[in-house]
């Protein structure tokens, strides 16, 4: 008499990535603090979904009077500008859309952002969801972007009508460390900000957290 062999599969649970909704009014988020002494090099990382393509250029990051911008286009491009402002302006780096046809962001879809700056070193990279996009020799500059100027993300320190429209995952900033690859710097960011929405909407200065970043009307859950 022959014996069967049961083997009871488990399936494993994945816990469900945590995701907040922005609108017309925010939030975006602003650095309490100014840059301050940086050795120019930066590294970001932005994972989202955008509702629509936006009508006019929106902000994904940014660092104040255009030292940095990321944006996001009509067209789905991504444009790069670095040190456009009153401090350390010897370089402005336009991404030409037509260079990125290729990897256009689309609205609905997840894409992965992933930029890099290194000043001494004279280069700019983007990568767009794991692939090259961009790779850009900047002008001799001193090396050094200006000490006042505040981080952004998702809209311009103001907010308003650059206001990034969408689900967001994660966003995350290095600084003071880079990498010329799609991996990151292994050092923790400077800043990280990711769902659930009310972890996003208690981050703020108003509820008494001083280093709070979250700006604009609440986060909402998907």
């Amino acid at each position: 008499m022959g014996y069967g062999c049961f083997v009871r599969r488990v399936k494993k649970s994945v816990a469900a990535v945590q995701t907040f909704i922005t609108a017309a009014g925010g939030p975006w988020f602003v650095s309490p603090a100014s840059i301050g002494t940086n050795n120019g090099q930066i590294y970001g990382e932005a994972i989202l979904r955008l509702t629509a393509l936006p009508a006019a250029a929106i902000t994904l990051f940014g660092l104040s009077a255009v030292q940095v911008s990321l944006q996001i286009i009509p067209s789905g491009a991504i444009r790069v500008s670095a040190l456009k402002g009153s401090n350390n302006v010897t370089a402005l780096v336009t991404a030409n859309p037509a260079t990125i046809t290729p990897h256009l962001l689309t609205a609905g879809t997840r894409h992965v952002i992933t930029w890099a700056i290194d000043l001494p070193g004279l280069w700019l990279k983007l990568w767009v969801d794991g692939e090259l996009a961009l790779d850009l020799t900047l002008a001799s500059n001193t090396g050094l972007f200006d000490t006042t100027r505040v981080w952004s993300f998702l809209a311009t320190n103001t907010g308003g009508a650059t206001q990034v429209i969408g689900t967001i995952e994660r966003l995350r900033l290095w600084q003071g460390v880079t990498s010329n690859t799609i991996t990151p710097p292994v050092t923790a960011p400077i800043k990280s900000i990711g769902g659930p929405a009310s972890a996003v909407n208690s981050d703020r200065v108003s509820l008494g957290v001083t280093t709070g970043w979250t700006t604009g009307s609440d986060a909402a859950a998907p």
